[in-house]
């Protein structure tokens, strides 16, 4: 018999794929959906106003509601946004039968607010953590407020409650110390979506082409594009024909905050800018190109994630070559579905796409391995999940 009780799911999600985290939202309530449990998903929208309330999602996901409200805009919506949860209460209180209510990355006095009313009204109540963010490089004082936020968060609401899914190995060891029910569910993709079954067929390119789609933050503070821009213009130098495809970010503005790249021999023959592109032309362009790429340093905000990016290129059957962080190494098999570098540097990162000339044949056998042997589809922690939920329990305060 098929339980009917529902699952809420807050978060700060632009539904339904418009950013990583509605990505991971969607997998894990399509896990949720499959046990058996009435799922809603609650994200945020730029497009709505903060007095239109609470809207049904236009895109519908087979037995999930989707509803979001508004986007913090002025510096008072923010304010009530890492503060206020009264609306999340006011949704519970007409929600019969709730089995569980899960905070996707919340502001800290939101999360203890809503955590307190959950305890007192015996709902039970689950994080899920995917980040420790890096100091914030916003204007004083935000950024002085945001630093605090993830201070308080991580540091002490979090480890308050009992119920945590993590996204990474490095955030499970942190709070399996105070949680007493916590698992680990990576980034994960529904295959069977209609974005992936129509990427473009691969074919191997001539010369080695890599591919990157995303934003690398600020002077590439998330992703250091600048490191492998120099890496695949030195390569051509030493006669080793390759070339890198970027989307996502302005061309200008990065061109603008790295003028010195623009000099190095073979810049503009082999690095190709495509502007921002929709999500599925991002797919597109991942699914095309012989490797996707993901250059991070090893700071604490990239050992605590874990990259879409990399469900996203499994999903293509596109092989990744990546530097080491977090628990990437877990679901990479070496020269099948993709290569690692011995560490971050630009001699390491040179020698490891050295390494992934391949030839035509291994390209092929490489994409054919990646696409059949996905170990990210979202199904696959759907049991994980169905015994973390057998487990939850209360913290009284």
């Amino acid at each position: 018999m098929m339980n009917k009780e529902t699952i809420i799911y807050f978060g700060g999600f632009e539904l339904p794929n418009k950013n990583a985290s509605a990505q991971r939202a969607a997998s894990i309530a399509k896990s949720l959906r499959d046990i058996g449990y009435n799922v809603i998903l609650y994200g945020l929208s730029r497009s709505l106003s903060e007095t239109g309330g609470i809207m049904d999602c236009d895109v519908k996901i087979q037995g999930i509601e989707m509803k979001e409200w508004a986007y913090p805009a002025s510096t008072k919506q923010w304010i009530r946004h890492l503060y206020s949860c009264d609306r999340e209460i006011a949704i519970l209180k007409n929600v019969q039968s709730i089995k569980m209510v899960i905070c996707y990355n919340y502001p800290a006095v939101a999360l203890w607010n809503l955590h307190r009313f959950c305890n007192a009204n015996d709902i039970k109540f689950t994080v899920d953590v995917t980040e420790w963010y890096a100091p914030s490089k916003r204007k004083f004082p935000s950024n002085i407020i945001k630093d605090i936020d993830t201070y308080l968060r991580m540091k002490h609401v979090q480890p308050l409650i009992k119920n945590v899914i993590c996204i990474s190995t490095f955030l499970y060891n942190y709070y399996k110390k105070s949680a007493t029910n916590c698992i680990i569910v990576p980034c994960t993709v529904d295959t069977t979506e209609k974005k992936w079954l129509n990427a473009v067929e691969y074919a191997p390119n001539n010369p080695i082409t890599l591919g990157f789609a995303g934003d690398p933050g600020i002077k590439c503070d998330k992703e250091r594009i600048d490191l492998l821009i120099s890496v695949v213009c030195d390569l051509n130098a030493m006669d080793y024909p390759c070339r890198l495809k970027l989307a996502g970010f302005d061309q200008k503005e990065f061109e603008d905050n790295y003028p010195e790249l623009l000099t190095k021999p073979f810049y503009h023959e082999s690095i190709y800018y495509l502007g921002k592109l929709s999500h599925v032309e991002c797919l597109k362009l991942i699914s095309s190109v012989d490797y996707s790429v993901i250059v991070r340093e090893n700071k604490c905000a990239a050992q605590a994630g874990l990259p879409t990016k990399l469900s996203e290129s499994f999903a293509c059957g596109t092989p990744v070559i990546t530097t080491p962080t977090s628990n990437i190494a877990d679901f990479i098999i070496e020269g099948e579905n993709g290569f690692i570098t011995k560490d971050f540097s630009y001699g390491s990162l040179l020698q490891t796409i050295r390494e992934a000339y391949l030839n035509r044949d291994k390209l092929l056998d490489t994409h054919k391995f990646t696409r059949e042997n996905n170990v990210l589809k979202y199904n696959m922690y759907t049991n994980v999940i169905e015994e973390f939920l057998n487990h939850t329990n209360f913290k009284k305060n």
